[in-house]
Parts: structure tokens; C-alpha cells; sequence
């Protein structure tokens, strides 16, 4: 197992990805926590953390260029409440093949108020019932879930379903 340290950092792969987005790939490090990115001199809008061992998203440090963050196929299960106070334009956070479980984590989510583009295919919160509808009324910047685009009935749908509890 990896710490993510300043010399980890500076070994990952960077590049302009597909989106045009400035990117550090980080993938398969075998890194363990999220920690240390202030390193990265706030120099990136997408940072790749995929393929690793990472199982808690801690409150990250003051990242105003990051839009994106991506963790695919890690052991999240916890999201810390507020994570990403410190970055005001994450648009974009995917989480694919985790371990999240609950409503409680999707309630911390929520706490990224800019967040547009969620992904959580492959965790088992995902197989609630209501899950979609609970994270269209929870995160009501969202306008894309899991690949589907959010529309104005699912929106309404869920302001009903959730609106009274």
C-alpha cells in the first residue's frame, strides 16, 4: 500500500484528457488514502484516483481548478460530510465500482454544491429503492446520474416523493 505523498504525485501521468481538462492520472498506485493534494499546486481539473485501495473521501484541501474527480474501482465506503467544501467547482465526481451502501453517504454528497454529473454505478446503494429519485432531491444541481440525463418529470417525481419527509 501507497501513501500519497509529493513524489508519488510527481511520478502520476499528466496531460490534457478528452474534455480538454488539464488531468493527473494517479491510476493503480495502490494508494490508500486521499491525502497530500495540496501538492498538486491546485494545478489540475481533473484528478484520477481510479484503480487504487482508497476507502474514505476525506475533506480535501483548497483545490479551485479541480472540476473533476474521478475513483473508479476503489473501496469507498464512507464520504465525509463536506468533502469537498474546499473545491467550489467540482462539477464532477465518479464513483463507480465502490462500496457505498447507504442514503447517509449520498447525503454527504450533496454537500458539493456544484455538483452536476454524478456516477455510482456498482456501489449498492445503488439498488434502493428510490435511489435515483433520493439523489435528484438531495443534489439538485444534478443534471446527469449515472449516465441518464435528469429530466423535469424525475425532478418533479422526486420534490413530491421527498419534499414531506
Amino acid at each position: 500500500m501507497v501513501k500519497l505523498t509529493s513524489e508519488v504525485i510527481s511520478h502520476g501521468y499528466q496531460y490534457m484528457n478528452v474534455t480538454k481538462e488539464y488531468e493527473l492520472s494517479l491510476r493503480g498506485f495502490k494508494i490508500i488514502n486521499i491525502q497530500n493534494l495540496s501538492a498538486t499546486n491546485d494545478q489540475f481539473a481533473c484528478i484520477n484516483l481510479s484503480d487504487n485501495s482508497i476507502s474514505e473521501i476525506n475533506i480535501l484541501p483548497q483545490l479551485k481548478r479541480l472540476k473533476t474527480l474521478m475513483l473508479i474501482n476503489n473501496r469507498i465506503y464512507k464520504v465525509e460530510k463536506d468533502f469537498a467544501i474546499n473545491c467550489p467547482f467540482l462539477t464532477n465526481l465518479v464513483l463507480i465500482n465502490n462500496k457505498i451502501n447507504d442514503f447517509e453517504q449520498i447525503d454527504n454528497i450533496a454537500s458539493c454544491k456544484s455538483l452536476e454529473k454524478l456516477y455510482l454505478l456498482d456501489n449498492v446503494v445503488t439498488k434502493l429503492k428510490n435511489y435515483r429519485l433520493y439523489c435528484i432531491y438531495k443534489i439538485p444541481t444534478l443534471r446527469i446520474l449515472d449516465f441518464q440525463r435528469i429530466t423535469k418529470k424525475e425532478r418533479e417525481e422526486a420534490f413530491n416523493k421527498f419534499s414531506n419527509k
